[in-house]
């Protein structure tokens, strides 16, 4: 079992066909799980998550797919991220236009207002993705695979905008096999293998654990690998600038 608390940004980790993608259809309510439990708290709000309806469960968690073209349903890219409003029933046409452009020109696709979703590059799919998610503003957001198909300045894009929904308490789960992700941004890691889970800790905790690593086929960073190389005592370092400093701070 594995708790996610407010505010965490989570790597699901595992090889192929461990389990991530089956478990985060399962958190949104797409799958129902054939044993075990999934629950949600979230503030006064606790129940199970398996009882509840997709349509319900996405006010709280989010998902962004791992292949955009399978969540689009509309022909237009401002329609694509209104229907998201649209379907909750409950919110005002002219605050829908309104918080729809806010959120496309977020993400750089205002211009792109009228073209067809699929007609856009594969890294602006991706945003347009993680924009219909948004707009609901839910207390969790999964992202599987977010950095497929991203360009550097995609990718820090999503760096700091997931650095900017923690700091508003938003929880963020992400499916990745990028370890470099892992060590720069992720607070915490779960590693699944088999459908179970076979770690939950820290990033550095994870690369130290050769035993964990071989069982889900994962590496670790190469600066890490490089850093133990030197100095057993560096084990901690996982990250680029940590090494630099380790560095300076011995010459």
């Amino acid at each position: 079992s594995a708790r996610i608390g407010k505010g965490e940004i989570v790597a699901l980790l595992g090889s192929n066909g461990s389990g991530k993608t089956t478990l985060a259809k399962i958190l949104v309510g797409l799958l129902k799980p054939t044993a075990g439990r999934a629950r949600a708290n979230f503030g006064n709000q606790s129940f199970d998550i398996a009882k509840n309806s997709p349509k319900s469960l996405c006010r709280y968690i989010g998902y962004s797919f791992q292949n955009p073209e399978h969540q689009f349903v509309t022909e237009k890219v401002f329609d694509e991220v209104a229907f998201s409003l649209q379907v909750q029933n409950h919110t005002p046409e002219d605050e829908i236009v309104k918080r729809t452009n806010t959120m496309l020109d977020t993400f750089g696709l205002l211009e792109f207002s009228n073209e067809h979703p699929l007609s856009l590059s594969m890294g602006q799919k991706r945003r347009l993705s993680i924009a219909t998610v948004l707009i609901l503003e839910p207390v969790m957001i999964i992202f599987d695979e977010p950095m497929t198909g991203q360009d550097k300045r995609g990718t820090d894009y999503i760096i700091d905008l997931v650095q900017k929904l923690r700091e508003k308490g938003t929880t963020s789960l992400f499916i990745t096999h990028d370890m470099h992700f892992v060590a720069d941004v992720a607070t915490s890691v779960i590693v699944l293998d088999g459908g179970r889970v076979i770690f939950r800790g820290t990033p550095q905790l994870l690369f130290n654990s050769s035993e964990t690593l071989a069982r889900a086929s994962l590496a670790d960073p190469m600066i890490h690998r490089l850093a133990c190389r030197l100095d057993p005592s560096l084990s901690g370092i996982i990250r680029v600038g940590e090494f630099y400093d380790a560095i300076e701070a011995v010459i």
